[in-house]
Formats: structure tokens, sequence, C-alpha cells
């Protein structure tokens, strides 16, 4: 698959986790802030290029999105994406296996240890596989970590719940 239309898919992604989310909050956190190359190469395995930047802002979610390629191969990509809501909808309650689920994630599992609700899953979209956990903070904060070129295994959901770990901790309220 080219390059083009893995970051169509990863957007597409993004886009459909944004249907799917209640009133957003003040102002959006830069989600580059919240990681450093070293985390995301723990996790790709490789060096990683300077991060591209993204933010969203609507009526009903603020969303910062920090994405990263390696520098070294293709086909792999890992974005870190920030997302806000107000604490008032009771969306803020819906567990994030729910969204992965809406969004037609496979091999859908429960996360433990990872923020007070966390879920893990697969999708294959063009013939890429893209693994996505979701993990909340609080009602009001929560993180979607995407990643491509990597298995849907063990390994894998142990590193990507590390670097969960990392980012949370880094939010500041």
């Amino acid at each position: 698959m080219n390059r083009r239309l893995k970051i169509c898919a990863a957007f597409v992604l993004a886009l459909a986790t944004l249907s799917y989310v209640p009133k957003a909050s003040a102002q959006a956190k830069d989600a580059c802030t919240l990681v450093v190359p070293a985390d995301i190469e723990a996790v790709l395995g490789e060096p990683v290029r300077p991060p591209m930047k993204e933010s969203h802002a609507s009526t009903t979610l603020q969303v910062s999105t920090c994405r990263f390629f390696p520098s070294q191969s293709q086909g792999k990509m890992l974005s870190v994406m920030l997302n806000q809501v107000s604490a008032n909808d009771s969306a803020s309650n819906t567990p994030m296996s729910l969204y992965l689920k809406k969004m037609n994630f496979t091999n859908l599992q429960q996360v433990s240890g990872v923020g007070t609700d966390a879920a893990w899953g697969s999708i294959t979209l063009g013939g890429k596989l893209i693994c996505q956990m979701q993990a909340r903070k609080d009602k009001t904060t929560w993180i979607t970590i995407m990643l491509t070129g990597l298995p849907d295994d063990p390994d894998t959901l142990k590193r990507v719940k590390t670097l969960a770990n990392q980012v949370l901790s880094k939010i500041v309220e």
C-alpha cells in the first residue's frame, strides 16, 4: 500500500473517532508535548522522523494529533491523539471498547492498568493492519494511539500500553 493510502486510512479512522464523541472542553493541549521520539521509537523499534502535528476543533471536540513515521523504513506509522470533551455529556461515560466496536475494530480487549478505562483492537483497511488503543484519563480527556506496520500481538500491546501510561501521566488537568 502506498504512503498516501496509509495516511488516508489513518485520517479516515481519526474522522470516525470524531463522529462518536460528545461536547468539547475549552482548548486542546498539544499532543506532541506529551511524547518524545524515544517513546515512539520504543514502540516502532526504530528511529523516527520529526512528528507531524494536526489539531481539530469543533463545538463537540478538541483533538490534537502527533503522527510519527520511521526514518529508516516504510509501512509503519504511529499517531497519538489527545481528545478533550466536556464533563457534562453522558457520552463521556461511553466505554472505550464501544468506540472501537462502533468503528468496526475486531479482536477487542479491555486493557487493565491504563487510565480509568482502556481498550485495544485492530482492523484491516486496504490490506493494512491498523491497531488502536483508546485510553481514558477522566471524563473529559482520553487518548487514541493508532499504529500500522506492527502485528496485533501481546508484545505490541505491551509496548503501546507503556506508551499510553507515559502519555496519560503527562496530561495535567
